[in-house]
């Protein structure tokens, strides 16, 4: 027995769900999006904090577009003078995705980075349940994005 999947369009997903839902689509699939928690949350506008003073385009959030996907990171650092408003970043526009993983690690490991990379999009993610980053698959205390390094402790 074969169980039937239906892989979405941009066009479709668009089509079928709202701004309302809580869901992306990765690789054409539609996945729930997880539940935010302090600790997360937290993480997350820590990181904002500290790219917006060192002068870089920060979006939390908020969509990436590129055929089959629309992912939502939790954050994207912009390449300078990308904030399209017709429409959502491409992959190329995309200078850094920070994916903030506590009880979503297992999704982001194994289904949001693979999409990135094939994407060419740079990844951290920010593992909340060993309180370190993974970079390029090794875990560190530390992360360094051209002149902004970070140590986990700034952030969890």
């Amino acid at each position: 027995m074969s169980i039937a999947t239906h892989r979405f369009s941009n066009e479709e997903y668009h089509q079928r769900f709202t701004e309302g839902d809580k869901v992306e689509l990765i690789d054409g699939l539609i996945y729930d999006k997880m539940v935010i928690g302090p600790k997360h949350r937290s993480a997350v506008n820590k990181l904002i904090k500290i790219f917006v003073l060192a002068g870089y385009d920060v979006s939390s959030q908020g969509p990436i577009s590129w055929p089959g996907n629309e992912p939502e990171p939790d954050l994207t650092i912009l390449a300078a003078g990308t904030d399209p408003t017709d429409r959502h970043p491409l992959p190329n526009e995309c200078l850094l995705v920070i994916e903030v993983s506590d009880a979503s690690l297992a999704k982001d490991r194994e289904v949001k980075l693979p999409a990135y990379q094939q994407a060419g999009i740079r990844t951290w993610i920010v593992n909340l349940q060993d309180d370190v980053f993974e970079i390029d698959g090794r875990k560190t205390k530390t992360a360094s994005f051209d002149d902004v390094t970070i140590n986990i402790d700034d952030i969890v």
